[in-house]
């Protein structure tokens, strides 16, 4: 404010001469700024908009996660705007690959195998058809020493009833590989002498069955393990193998024709609760 000769108050314009002409400087030099500074300067000074459809989906930022083998990251891509996406995981910049979803091109996941204990930065990025950084986000999410699966798999052992102690894959010297193996009769007896109740002698090809050795403590199961080169295949309780050229849909459908028992065998190598075939 300022007073006039007369003392009467005046009171100053808000926008004075000089502001005036600053702002209509700026109007009319702002185009031709990048041309004064130079375009990656007024890049710097004035921030590209991110794009906003990249982002991690699951887990969610500050989740807490149970302790497991494998965590699932998931996250939406930008519709285009990117070539690849890449997961890292901590500080480092050890960056891996994620998969787009098959059937949905707006998507990406990655699998985290066996995360440690403890707080966690997950970062995704995507790039450019170049290999440029188009944008990046992170969470932190903690891992902590508890489950978080929709299922337990209950201890067996906490419920009551009998159990057994076995081995139902084991080779004997009748078997191509069995270099330091013994003969059928001596490597059952070798097993019952350690406390095991069952075995079963997988041998390749040949069913090794010396059922003379078991008693009212001891219990052989009779069965052969079924070798080519299209695969392996273990027969419970068949007593003639298939032959080895057939194919492995043949020699399971063999396998299962020719069960001998229906139910269970008792100590004595008889049948009970079920018929031979």
């Amino acid at each position: 404010m300022e007073r006039s000769r007369r003392g009467a108050v005046r009171r100053r314009p808000w926008l004075g001469r000089q502001t005036l002409g600053l702002f209509l400087i700026a109007a009319v030099g702002f185009p031709f700024l990048g041309d004064l500074v130079g375009e990656r300067a007024l890049a710097e000074l004035i921030p590209a908009p991110q794009p906003t459809g990249f982002r991690i989906v699951n887990p969610a930022d500050a989740a807490v996660l149970g302790d497991g083998n494998l965590v699932l990251i998931e996250g939406t891509t930008l519709g285009g705007g990117a070539e690849r996406v890449e997961v890292a995981l901590g500080n480092d910049d050890h960056w891996a690959a994620a998969d787009i979803t098959a059937d949905d091109a707006g998507r990406w996941r990655f699998l985290w195998s066996d995360p440690a204990l403890g707080f966690h930065r997950v970062r995704a990025r995507a790039l450019g058809p170049n290999g440029e950084l188009v944008v990046e986000q992170s969470i932190i999410v903690q891992v902590q020493d508890t489950s978080s699966a929709s299922y337990v798999i209950d201890n067996p052992y906490a419920t009551a009833g009998r159990f057994m102690k076995g081995q139902l894959h084991m080779h004997s010297s009748a078997s191509f590989d069995g270099y330091a193996a013994m003969p059928p009769a001596q490597e059952a007896l070798a097993y019952k002498r350690r406390s095991y109740e069952f075995v079963m002698i997988t041998d390749h090809d040949v069913i090794s069955y010396p059922k003379d050795i078991m008693d009212e403590s001891f219990t052989l199961l009779q069965g052969y393990e079924s070798t080519s080169d299209a695969g392996h295949i273990v027969a419970l309780g068949v007593d003639q193998v298939a032959p080895s050229s057939w194919s492995p849909r043949g020699r399971i459908d063999h396998i299962t024709r020719r069960e001998v028992w229906r139910s269970s065998p008792t100590r004595d190598g008889t049948w009970a609760g079920g018929t031979r075939t």
